[in-house]
């Protein structure tokens, strides 16, 4: 099990997930993140039904048990995802049996320390102004689950790293689950044109650039067939998709480098390459030096 606890008074007033409201102006802030739970962890005053004004995302992985929400009782089991708005009483502990779950817990707040009560729905409306249906339990698929539970990670990762460029991809991670947030509650009805499918492709990849890419898979959920998905996607952007994933994976493996202090085997692994051997071959190829030069060089710079 891995985790994060805030330990830092105030939000960073970051201001690109800011909320501006009448009442006045509301940051992000993350409270917990914990990777592979499994026993019961925290302050035992909440090892029971309670309620308090933060945002739970509780995503359960392995084995089977439940939760409760507002005295009502849910099952759980691996893809289930409780999502919890502030005052919202629930218990993650009492019938959890021995699932395995990971969560983040954020607020959003002033820099006086006065928390938002919005429902998980409303504060998507009011920071994107798209409408989403995210009551009950959520049940996703493997791909979801794989999806979400590697953006946890990532949170876990940069939390970790004290530092404004850390605390940047912090919030961007936290930026992908209101993505995927979004993806789960609005369903799109209209038939995509040419350019809907390019950015559902391109979105796709890029939301989930560290998994097997599925080009088949990818093509039917755009609504196209394989060999046009190509033919379009190379005209738009100048590379094919694959090629776009594994940018999209250098790129990652480059910030994971300059950020954090992970081994190059575990940035290798976070960013989609079982091999460690030939993530360090395609990092050389891409950017002319190995991964151990380009973190040496990175912090000799920010040194200087």
């Amino acid at each position: 099990m891995r985790s994060y606890i805030r330990t830092s008074g105030r939000p960073v007033q970051a201001q690109w997930l800011a909320l501006h409201l009448p009442q006045g102006k509301y940051y992000p802030c993350l409270h917990h993140a914990t990777i592979d739970q499994n026993r019961p962890y925290g302050d035992q005053k909440t090892f029971r039904e309670h309620a308090h004004p933060v945002y739970h995302l509780v995503l359960y992985t392995a084995n089977q048990g439940g939760y409760r929400v507002n005295g009502k009782k849910f099952q759980a089991g691996p893809g289930s995802l409780a999502i919890i708005s502030p005052g919202q009483s629930h218990d993650f502990v009492t019938d959890r049996a021995d699932t395995i779950y990971s969560e983040v817990t954020f607020t959003y707040e002033t820099d006086q320390g006065i928390f938002l009560d919005l429902a998980i729905e409303q504060l998507i409306l009011e920071l994107f102004g798209i409408n989403t249906n995210l009551a009950g339990p959520v049940q996703l698929n493997a791909q979801q689950t794989r999806q979400l539970k590697s953006v946890l990670i990532e949170i876990v990762d940069f939390a970790d790293q004290a530092s404004p460029l850390s605390h940047f991809y912090e919030q961007r991670a936290l930026m992908t689950v209101f993505e995927l947030l979004i993806t789960i509650g609005n369903v799109e009805t209209a038939t995509p044109t040419e350019h809907d499918a390019l950015i559902k492709a391109r979105e796709a990849i890029r939301q989930n650039f560290h998994l097997p890419l599925d080009i088949d898979r990818l093509a039917d959920n755009c609504g196209i067939s394989r060999g046009y998905l190509f033919r379009i996607f190379k005209r738009e952007y100048q590379m094919t998709p694959l090629e776009y994933q594994q940018q999209l994976r250098i790129e990652a493996a480059r910030t994971l480098l300059r950020t954090t202090s992970l081994r190059c085997n575990e940035v290798a692994t976070r960013v989609g390459y079982e091999n460690s051997y030939y993530f360090h071959r395609v990092f050389k190829n891409r950017t002319g030096m190995t991964p151990r030069d380009f973190r040496m060089t990175s912090q000799s710079i920010k040194q200087e």
